[in-house]
C-alpha cells in the first residue's frame, strides 16, 4: 500500500538519518486513508472513525490555503512510511500542535518514530519558526509517551484520554546534539 508511482517528483524538505518529509499530493490520498483507517493507527487518533474516500478528499481540499494546518508524508530512505502534521499553527505566537504516525509495524516500535520526531522538530523550530510545540498523546500509547519524554517534552496536563505535553525551541536546541548522536548511533548500527 505504498504505491506513489503516479505522484510527481517531490521536493523533500529536510533529509537527515534517511528521513525526509514532503507535501501530501492528491495521489497520496488513498494510501494515507488506508493507513489512517487501519485499526493499529486509528485506535490512537482523536477522531477514530473510519474515513471514506469522500471525507479524505474533503479533508485534502480543506488544507489548501489553510495556514493553520500543515501535513506531510514521512519517508525513510525514499519509502513512504507515515504522516506528520502541524495543526493549530499560530504564526503570531510561534506555537503549533505536532503529530505523527508511522504505518509499517516493523518501524513503529523501533528508533524510527523517535528519529522522525527529531527531524520534524528540527524543521519546525528552525525552518517553520515555531517557538513552542505541543502534542496530545493517547494515554495508552506508551511508546509515544516514552519517546516524547526522551525528546524533552514535558507533561503539562492530562485528562481521561490524553497526556498534553510541550517542548520549547530553547529546550530542543539544548538537547539536540545529544539526541542526534543517539539517533546516529542507532541508524549506523542498523544500516552499516
Amino acid at each position: 500500500m505504498n504505491d506513489t508511482s503516479n505522484c510527481n517528483v517531490r521536493l523533500k524538505s529536510l533529509e537527515k538519518f534517511g528521513i525526509s518529509f514532503s507535501d501530501i499530493e492528491e495521489c497520496d490520498l488513498e494510501m494515507i486513508r488506508q493507513w489512517r483507517n487501519s485499526p493499529e493507527i486509528r485506535q490512537f487518533m482523536v477522531n477514530s472513525e473510519i474515513i471514506s474516500p469522500e471525507l479524505q478528499k474533503q479533508w485534502f481540499e480543506g488544507l489548501k490555503g489553510d495556514k493553520t494546518r500543515l501535513y506531510s508524508i514521512v519517508y525513510l530512505r525514499g519509502e513512504p512510511i507515515g504522516v506528520g502534521n502541524l495543526i493549530n499553527i499560530d504564526e503570531k505566537n510561534g506555537t503549533a500542535e505536532a503529530g505523527v504516525y508511522i504505518y509499517p509495524e516493523a518501524y513503529r516500535n523501533s528508533w524510527v518514530p523517535f528519529a522522525v520526531a527529531l527531524v520534524g522538530n528540527e524543521y519546525n523550530f528552525l525552518v517553520n519558526e515555531i517557538r513552542e510545540l505541543s502534542i496530545r498523546v493517547d494515554h495508552l500509547n506508551t511508546a509515544a509517551i516514552r519517546y516524547n519524554l526522551k525528546m524533552g517534552f514535558k507533561q503539562v496536563s492530562k485528562d481521561d484520554c490524553y497526556l498534553y505535553m510541550s517542548l520549547s525551541k530553547a529546550e530542543f536546541l539544548l538537547n539536540q546534539q545529544k539526541l542526534e548522536k543517539m539517533v546516529k548511533l542507532m541508524f549506523d548500527l542498523e544500516y552499516s
